[in-house]
Formats: structure tokens, C-alpha cells, sequence
């Protein structure tokens, strides 16, 4: 089943792990986000919950999801127990015409974040690093593209981009935002991604804090990387959320 689990950075919030209880969705109506629509909510309702797997309403009410490519993940939105939550999920039908989700084992709370975020759009260039392949190759040599940040927080930022990017990768960032204490050169690793109305996607991406890239790289890999790319410290991002939160109460 599910565990509600308290995720970094840019999802990072002041939760405490549990378990997920599947029941309470039926009878209720749910968002549900597909790349093979992209920028547009489907909904559909739960019929029946068993462990991680939902068995969701199609037909009349719901056409839309008896067009959906089976086996394709999805995210799902749903309130729980007073916040909304997302949760990845595979879409399966059966040779019955039964549609259902199958849960993954990762809740993503979408409110009460640890850190404090600020809407604010700067100019962010960035491009995809494969950390174990690349090693010290040259920045110069890397696929560089630039877009604009949507929001930010000392745990990460929310930009446009207008492709796909998968969960986990990594990026370089340069960000340019001279009022506030960041390096000018991160790394960071994707956290979600979301299709826009425009065909373009939300990506939420979490900054990777040295304390945190000790523990998910070997000291190895670490040595053939930059080190400006372990310049940003828990202790940077602790000043940068007191710096965030002096912006709201101004």
C-alpha cells in the first residue's frame, strides 16, 4: 500500500509517515493527469478499493478513461483526510472492460510544505546530467536550454519546460536571481512533472543540499564532479527559507 512519506526539497513537508487507507476513495470522485492528454483533468469516481488497487467508473459519465492507453501511468489528486495528495499510478483494464489503478508506493502531500515559496519568475538555464556517465566532461559540452522559474523555496523550484522530463534526473541550474543567497551553479533532481494546457510540463525540481549528495553519491562519483555543484549546504537552505519568509511578511 501507499506510505504517506515526508519527501525533500521541493516536495518537502512537515508530515509523518503512515499508511494510506485506500477506502475512504470510494464513492468519491478523483483528478486523475495523463501524458497521452496533456494539460487536461479527467476525472472519474472509485467504486471499490482493495490494498493499492481502485476500480474507477468509466462509461457515459466517464469516456475519457475508457480512451486511455492500458498499462501508461497516470498521477491521481485526491483529498485525504484534509489535504490534497497525489499519487502515481498504473492504469489497467481488463479484458472485461474493468479499468482500474494500481497505486504506487510513493503520497506526495500538496500543501503544508517545510519551506516557505514565493511565485517568482527568473530566468533559469539548465540541462539534463547523467552523473555516473558524465563525470567531469566539460559544462560547455552539455545540452544547455533555457526557461523560466514559476516559483521557488530554499528546498527547490517549479519551471516550464516544453518536453517531458522523467522522475530522478538530474540537472545542472544556473539561476539568475541576485536578491537571493544561491550559488550560481546547482544541482538538482527532478521531482515531478506535470502536463500544461500549452503542451508544455511543470517540472518541480528539488535542490540537491551537500549533506544530502553525500548520502546518494559514492565519495567516488563525488570526486569526478564539479565541486561548485556541492556548494549549496542544509545550513544555506535554512538561510535562504528565513530570507523567503522575510519576502511574505513584508
Amino acid at each position: 500500500m501507499p506510505r504517506l512519506v515526508q519527501p525533500t526539497g521541493v516536495s518537502n513537508y512537515d508530515v509523518s509517515c503512515g499508511m494510506l487507507d485506500s477506502s475512504c476513495l470510494v464513492g468519491c470522485q478523483i483528478k486523475l493527469f495523463s501524458q497521452q492528454f496533456p494539460g487536461r483533468e479527467l476525472r472519474t469516481k472509485i467504486l471499490s478499493a482493495a490494498d493499492n488497487k481502485l476500480l474507477a467508473e468509466s462509461g457515459t459519465r466517464f469516456d475519457a478513461i475508457d480512451n486511455l492507453v492500458n498499462q501508461q501511468m497516470l498521477v491521481l489528486q485526491f483529498p485525504y483526510r484534509g489535504e490534497n495528495i497525489s499519487v502515481r499510478a498504473q492504469y489497467r483494464r481488463n479484458s472485461g472492460g474493468r479499468c482500474y489503478f494500481i497505486l504506487g508506493d510513493r503520497v506526495t502531500p500538496l500543501s503544508q510544505r517545510r519551506f516557505r515559496r514565493v511565485n517568482l519568475v527568473s530566468v533559469v538555464r539548465m540541462a539534463t546530467y547523467p552523473l555516473v556517465a558524465r563525470g567531469t566532461k566539460e559544462l560547455g559540452d552539455l545540452r544547455w536550454m533555457e526557461t523560466n522559474s514559476i516559483n521557488i523555496s530554499s528546498g527547490g523550484l517549479a519551471i516550464e519546460v516544453p518536453s517531458l522530463l522523467e522522475e530522478d534526473v538530474h540537472l545542472l541550474m544556473n539561476i539568475e536571481l541576485n536578491n537571493l543567497p544561491l550559488p550560481k551553479m546547482m544541482l538538482g533532481k527532478v521531482r515531478h512533472c506535470w502536463p500544461l494546457e500549452d503542451l508544455h510540463f511543470q517540472v518541480g525540481v528539488e535542490f540537491i543540499t551537500r549533506e544530502y549528495a553525500c548520502r546518494l553519491f559514492s565519495p567516488a562519483v563525488m570526486r569526478r564532479l564539479p565541486a561548485a555543484l556541492f556548494a549549496y549546504r542544509g545550513s544555506d537552505r535554512e538561510k535562504l527559507n528565513r530570507v523567503i519568509t522575510s519576502f511574505e511578511l513584508k
